[in-house]
């Protein structure tokens, strides 16, 4: 899909969208790609959608007050900032596109591990692992917190890079920052991307 998406032929299937399933489905669906394109996608909200704070930016109720206008919203609603939609706001800020909340401030220093250890990236929760090369383990090591680990088959030591937890998240302010942070902010949002649709296939939840 992406590649039709590059050639421009998008249009083709400007009717045709997404049925998911937040709940089961919420690993591995693409949100920001697929909105980026503006592809369709609908889903249900009922009770366990409401009461899980992690789908909080997708509350259909916010989102109609999101648009400042509030065009979207009928005159007869009587939508108010309630309660519920109050703490819907406010846990819509602690959750990142993916849909993954900022993890605790784990520490961690490459100087511990060396060369016998085998170095991985997971780079969404609850996807797979994928082996990195030692030279590229310090660079993971700014940017992401880290664990280790034993390898169940080799019995080999792991150093494993959280690409889900990085040290400085993308934060959701940053849309509403200035040009220059926008533009930083798209380009971390675009390599997220080309990583999800590039392994999705191998290491995303199935």
């Amino acid at each position: 899909m992406k590649d039709l998406l590059h050639f421009g032929l998008s249009d083709a299937y400007i009717y045709r969208g997404f049925v998911i399933d937040h709940c089961r489905d919420w690993q591995a669906i693409d949100l920001p790609f697929w909105l980026y394109y503006n592809i369709p996608v609908f889903y249900t909200w009922g009770f366990d959608e409401r009461n899980d704070a992690r789908f909080s930016r997708l509350n259909p109720h916010l989102i109609e007050l999101a648009n400042e206008d509030h065009s979207l919203a009928q005159p007869t609603s009587g939508l108010t900032l309630q309660d519920d939609l109050l703490q819907a706001a406010a846990a819509s800020w602690d959750y990142n596109d993916y849909l993954t909340k900022s993890g605790p401030d784990l520490t961690g220093s490459l100087s511990a591990y060396d060369s016998t250890f085998q170095f991985t990236v997971i780079d969404f929760e609850g996807w797979g692992r994928r082996i990195i090369h030692k030279d590229q383990a310090p660079s993971y090591a700014g940017q992401f917190h880290f664990t280790t680990s034993t390898d169940e088959e080799t019995g080999r030591p792991t150093v494993i890079f959280w690409c889900w937890k990085p040290r400085q998240p993308i934060s959701q302010r940053q849309l509403f920052d200035d040009k220059e942070s926008h533009h930083d902010t798209h380009e971390r949002r675009a390599q997220l991307w080309y990583i999800r649709e590039s392994f999705a296939h191998e290491l995303a939840p199935s």
